[in-house]
C-alpha cells in the first residue's frame, strides 16, 4: 500500500500507539517481531503515514496492554484516521503562509499569539470572518466560503481529545474594533467569553493605556510541538 500524507487523526493515533509501545519498554523493532510484522509497517503506523485496520490497532493495543479508556480513545482514532484534516480539503485553496500555519498547529503541543487589531482566527465566529474578508476587499467573493470554511475548520484543534495549551494575547482595541455591525460583535464578544472557561485555554486582553510595548510591531503566533 502507497504512503499517504497523514491526517490529524492519523498522526494523533501514531502518537499515542508510540506512548503505548513505548510505556511498555518496546522498540519499534521488537513489536513488529511480536506481531509478526515489519519494521517498516510498524514505523509508517507511528508516524501516520500507514492507514491500519481496527484488527490491527487492537492486537497492537493488546501487546502493550492498553486498556480502558485509551484503548477506546485509540479505537476511535483508528475507525476516523481516513477523514481528510483542514489541508488535505482546502490546502489547494489556500495562501501558502497559511497552509504552512495550519501544518504546526496541528503537529503543536503548545499555541501561543498576539494579535493587535483582530480576534485571532481559531476564536473567530464565521460571521465575524466573513465580514472582515468581505469589508477588506482582497479576497475574490468567490473564494470567501471556502476562507470561511477553512478557518472554521481549524477550531477543530479544540476538540481533540488532548489539546494542545493556547495562550492568546489582545490588545484592548480587539474588541472595540466594530467588525461586521452590533449583531456580530455581540455574537463574537460571547464566544470569546466561553472560551476563556476553558481549561486548556488563556485569554489575556492588554489595555491600551499600556502604550508601546515589544509585540507593537504586529501579530505573531508561537506553536511547539
Amino acid at each position: 500500500m502507497p504512503h499517504r500524507e497523514p491526517t490529524m487523526r492519523s498522526r494523533e493515533l501514531g502518537d499515542g500507539l508510540r506512548q503505548a509501545m513505548e510505556a511498555a519498554g518496546l522498540t519499534g523493532k521488537q513489536a513488529a517481531q511480536a506481531l509478526s510484522w515489519s519494521p517498516s509497517y510498524v514505523s509508517l503506523l507511528l508516524s501516520g503515514k500507514r492507514t491500519a485496520g481496527e484488527v490491527d490497532i487492537a492486537a497492537f493495543l493488546g501487546l502493550c496492554r492498553v486498556k480502558g479508556p485509551e484503548r477506546d480513545r485509540l479505537l476511535a482514532l483508528c475507525r476516523d484516521q481516513d477523514t481528510p484534516g483542514l489541508f488535505q480539503q482546502h490546502g489547494s485553496r489556500l495562501p501558502l503562509q497559511l497552509v504552512t500555519l495550519i501544518d504546526h498547529e496541528n503537529k503543536a503541543v503548545v499555541i501561543s499569539s498576539f494579535v493587535s487589531t483582530l480576534v485571532p482566527g481559531l476564536l473567530q465566529t464565521g460571521d465575524y470572518t466573513r465580514a472582515l474578508l468581505r469589508d477588506a476587499g482582497r479576497v475574490p467573493a468567490e473564494e470567501i466560503d471556502d476562507r470561511v470554511a477553512a478557518r472554521l475548520a481549524r477550531q477543530s484543534l479544540f476538540s481533540r481529545d488532548r489539546p494542545a495549551a493556547f495562550t492568546f494575547y489582545l490588545h484592548e482595541f480587539v474588541l472595540r474594533l466594530p467588525v461586521g455591525g452590533p449583531a456580530v460583535m455581540a455574537d463574537q464578544l460571547d464566544l470569546l467569553e466561553r472560551m476563556s472557561r476553558r481549561p486548556y485555554l488563556t485569554l489575556r486582553v492588554m489595555p491600551a493605556t499600556l502604550g508601546a510595548h515589544a509585540a507593537t510591531a504586529g501579530a505573531t503566533v508561537r506553536t511547539r510541538g
